[in-house]
């Protein structure tokens, strides 16, 4: 009986353990660490950084757990063209897990040489090996699919966001 009450308490336990470490990266743990981090943020004290290309630059800042790791990012993105973003990156253990972006560009319609506004906003949650679970995108008030190479492009610049960071601060 002893023996088959420490069985079942192992099971238990090890049943316990896996299913924490499997919540967590779901869509509702990563909403979970979202809002987390969210609360975090309201205490929290950035860094500031700039980011420079050829086709655009930034500024953004940096936020911090208390442990060092990179929680989040917050940036003014804006286009050599007429155009500019504000990006919200949030992160754990290294990995973007949620992105809120708006984009507004101005473009001279081709047909009638007049200029227009397209609005762009892009929403998703990703698991740390940068499969995106949900997402939401959308162009001047259309739904629209986010293709994989512009979900790429986001993770790629992500990456270049924390190599800045790793010069200037040493994080995890």
């Amino acid at each position: 009986m002893k023996k088959i009450l420490q069985v079942s308490i192992f099971i238990i336990l090890i049943f316990t353990i896996n299913s924490c470490e499997r919540k967590e990266y779901t869509e509702e743990g990563i909403k979970e660490i979202v809002e987390e981090i969210n609360v975090k943020l309201e205490k929290a004290v950035g860094e500031e950084f700039n980011w420079g290309s050829p086709e655009a630059y930034s500024l953004f800042r940096a936020y911090f757990y208390e442990t060092g790791e990179l929680m989040f990012i917050n940036e003014s993105y804006s286009y050599r063209n007429p155009s500019e973003s504000f990006n919200r990156y949030y992160l754990k253990d290294g990995n973007m897990l949620h992105l809120i972006t708006k984009k507004l560009e101005y473009t001279r319609d081709k047909e009638s040489g007049r200029g227009k506004k397209v609005m762009t906003t892009i929403e998703f949650y990703s698991d740390p090996d940068e499969n995106i679970l949900l997402y939401d995108k959308i162009v001047n008030n259309k739904r629209e699919t986010l293709n994989d190479d512009e979900a790429e492009e986001i993770f790629r610049h992500v990456d270049e966001l924390k190599e800045i960071i790793k010069k200037k601060l040493p994080i995890e």
